[in-house]
C-alpha cells in the first residue's frame, strides 16, 4: 500500500495541475466530437445511396480546391466528363476504416495502365484540411493532388452516402460502373479492364 501511495504521489508531481486540466479538456472534446460524428454517420445511414443510378448517364462536372504536399494549390481542379480521358473518381474519407485498403488497391491498379490516358481523381469528402488529407494519402504512396470536397456538395450531387464510393467514367463522360463500399481486387481489376477496353492484367 505504501508503494502504491508513493507511485500516486510521484504521478501527481509529474503532471502539473494545468496539464491535468488540459488532459480532461481533450478527453471531453474527443467525446463530444465522437458523439457529433456518430450522429452524422447515423443520419447519413438513413439516406439511401443513389450513386448507382448514374450508371449509363453523364457524370456531373465539378470544380474543387486541391492540395498537394499539404499545401493548397493556387488553382482549383475541374473535372470535365467528356474530355476524352477515362476517369476513376474515388470518394473517400480519412476516418473511413474501409477506404484505406481499397484506395491503395485502386492506386496500384491504375499504375499498371501508364499509357492509357487514365486519370485518377481522389476526392476527400467531406474535405478536411490539406495537412490531414496529405498525411492520409502519403501513407498510400499517392502523390497526385487531392481534391477537397469541403462541404460534401459534390458527393451529394453524385449520390454518395457511403465510403468508399468509386465511379468509373469513360472518355465520353458516361458512368460505366459504380462500386459502393468494399470491393474485391478481382472486381476492381475487372472494372479497370472494362473501362480501358483491355482483357485485364
Amino acid at each position: 500500500m505504501h508503494s502504491m501511495q508513493r507511485i500516486q504521489a510521484i504521478s501527481r508531481r509529474a503532471i502539473p495541475h494545468t496539464g491535468i486540466q488540459a488532459l480532461w479538456t481533450g478527453v471531453v472534446l474527443a467525446g463530444l466530437l465522437s458523439v457529433v460524428f456518430g450522429g452524422t454517420l447515423r443520419a447519413q445511414a438513413d439516406i439511401p445511396s443513389t450513386a448507382s443510378a448514374l450508371v449509363g448517364k453523364s457524370a456531373p462536372s465539378f470544380t474543387l480546391p486541391a492540395e498537394r504536399d499539404a499545401q493548397p494549390l493556387p488553382q482549383p481542379a475541374t473535372f470535365v466528363p467528356a474530355s476524352g480521358h477515362p476517369t476513376v473518381l474515388v470518394f473517400f474519407f480519412t476516418l473511413c476504416t474501409h477506404c484505406l485498403l481499397e484506395t491503395k488497391t485502386l492506386h496500384d491498379l491504375a499504375a499498371t495502365y501508364p499509357d492509357s490516358g487514365l486519370q485518377m481523381l481522389y476526392i476527400d469528402s467531406p474535405g478536411e484540411s490539406p495537412s490531414i488529407a496529405d498525411t492520409y494519402v502519403k501513407r498510400l504512396g499517392i502523390s497526385t493532388p487531392i481534391l477537397l470536397d469541403g462541404d460534401g456538395q459534390v458527393a451529394m450531387r453524385y449520390g454518395v452516402r457511403y465510403y468508399p464510393t468509386v465511379l468509373f467514367v469513360d472518355g465520353r463522360g458516361i458512368v460505366r460502373t459504380v462500386r459502393i463500399g468494399e470491393s474485391t481486387d478481382a472486381q476492381l481489376r475487372a472494372d479497370f479492364a472494362a473501362l480501358l477496353g483491355t482483357s485485364g492484367k
